[in-house]
């Protein structure tokens, strides 16, 4: 018998410059009342989360905010390195190019 596998197709390991943003004081309230992020969470808090939920890949996005840079490519990437049974790596690219051109968007996504 042929088993399902279940896969995220949209997910973020956070960063603390991802996590602290004010858009989650929200989600930092639902999941214990922490004011601020203070130290990086370890990938490990991700994979038993997914581990918990059934899922068994993911498909790990970099994340923009106005500001810049919240999870970046390369940060996915070492994370894929290292976990490459887990996660598959999905790069962005900056959403409004302030100077008009993408250089070194094919070094980001291969």
């Amino acid at each position: 018998m042929k088993s399902n596998v279940i896969i995220d197709v949209w997910m973020q390991h956070p960063t603390m410059r991802f996590i602290n943003q004010p858009m989650f004081d929200s989600l930092r309230r639902w999941t214990g009342g922490v004011k601020k992020v203070t130290e990086e969470i370890p990938v490990e808090f991700t994979i038993a989360a997914m581990d918990k939920g059934g899922v068994q890949k993911g498909l790990l996005c970099a994340w923009w905010g106005p500001q810049g840079s919240l999870i970046s490519n390369d940060e996915v990437a070492a994370i894929v390195s290292k976990h490459p049974d887990r996660f598959i790596r999905y790069c962005i690219s900056e959403p409004i190019p302030a100077h008009g051109s993408r250089p070194g968007i094919e070094k980001m996504c291969y």
